[in-house]
């Protein structure tokens, strides 16, 4: 039976009220995707909600439209992707967690049961590194038929 798991990971600023702009210079590198207080929500698929932006948000993610390997693989390989551009800025990133909320979000969306997810120590000592909170969030889609 073919699973058509995904994962995605992101890594987000939050809660702050100056620019993005003034974001992206203090950390040395510009985010994939920044949400507006107050704005409308838009999702994936284009549709918009009449839910609003709760605070401000800046955003760098890693995922794949098109995944392969089970969970844990891409698990492994969209934080690898997320550390390799956070690392080099570690200590930049890690001076804005005095005033803003740090977070490394992980989504699954899975076929049926849910097969879990394995944090190696290294994952949750570079989070505590970061000063960062880690959300996890998995999503069952139902059952998978063939």
């Amino acid at each position: 039976m073919k699973r058509n798991d995904e994962i995605k990971v992101s890594f987000g600023i939050y809660d702050f009220q100056c620019s993005f702009d003034e974001i992206t210079s203090l950390v040395g590198f510009s985010p994939d995707k920044t949400l507006l207080k107050g704005s409308k929500i838009k999702l994936a698929n284009g549709k918009e909600l009449n839910n609003r932006v709760m605070q401000n948000a800046w955003f760098i993610e890693s995922y794949s439209n098109n995944p392969e390997g089970l969970i844990q693989e891409q698990f492994e390989y969209h934080m690898k992707s997320i550390l390799d551009r956070l690392t080099p800025h570690l200590h930049a990133v890690k001076q804005l967690n005095k005033e803003y909320h740090l977070e490394f979000s992980v989504n699954g969306y899975v076929d049926g049961s849910n097969i879990g997810l394995n944090l190696k120590p290294e994952y949750l000592r570079v989070i505590s590194d970061f000063g960062a909170s880690l959300d996890i969030d998995i999503y069952s889609l139902g059952d998978n038929e063939d």
